[in-house]
């Protein structure tokens, strides 16, 4: 197992292998779907490797305005959207049919998302999210748990798949984080308040 250390808070991480995704398989001329932009985080480092990012979102952000082509204020899961290159989904698979409204079979509708990000990438799919123990948390988010990692990589069976999971004890302040086994991740519980978290991030080419 890698045992190098990641210093800064859960976003600093995402933002960092999203980075080398982009970086390894992008074009400028390459499309990019951002699914629940962040301002100032996701969105902005796709900006860095194509000039053709469409966002989709709950609700529509005017500071996104230069540097996307389009912004689709929609609920993901019933949106009719085009084809992209690359879609990425960072911190926000985990929030779907939970929130504003939670749907009794969420974690089927979570899946259901990530279905239709494979069919909608013509060349990959970059996805992270909190990991552990299925926990629903304050009617928030829950934890993507090893059930629905695999139904992932089944779903995925077209595309080459790679996994990582890192974790640390203090999540709220920018901290060192390490990477774990899943199955080390499978048995922490991971919430905010045990100060532990764990987040996986998966990579999905053609």
């Amino acid at each position: 197992m890698n045992s190098k250390h990641i210093f800064g808070n859960e976003r600093d991480v995402e933002l960092l292998e999203l980075r080398k995704f982009l970086g390894n398989e992008c074009s400028p001329n390459s499309s990019i779907l951002d699914i629940g932009p962040w301002v100032e985080g996701s969105t902005k480092v796709c900006a860095v490797f194509s000039t053709h990012i469409d966002t989709v979102d709950l609700k529509y952000r005017p500071k996104l305005e230069k540097m996307v082509k389009e912004q689709w204020v929609e609920d993901y899961l019933f949106a009719d959207l085009p084809e992209y290159d690359f879609v990425i989904c960072l911190s926000t698979l985990e929030h779907i049919a939970v929130t504003p409204v939670k749907m009794t079979n969420y974690r089927e509708m979570q899946l259901l998302a990530v279905d239709k990000m494979l069919d909608q990438a013509r060349r990959g799919v970059f996805l992270t999210f909190p990991y552990g123990k299925p926990i629903l948390y304050k009617e928030s988010f829950n934890n993507i748990d090893r059930t629905m990692v695999e139904e992932m990589e089944k779903m995925a069976e077209n595309f080459k798949v790679k996994k990582k999971f890192l974790s640390t004890r203090t999540p709220l302040i920018p901290t060192s984080w390490h990477e774990i086994s899943q199955r080390e991740a499978d048995r922490a519980a991971n919430l905010p308040e045990t100060g532990t978290l764990n987040i996986c991030l998966i990579s999905m080419l053609r």
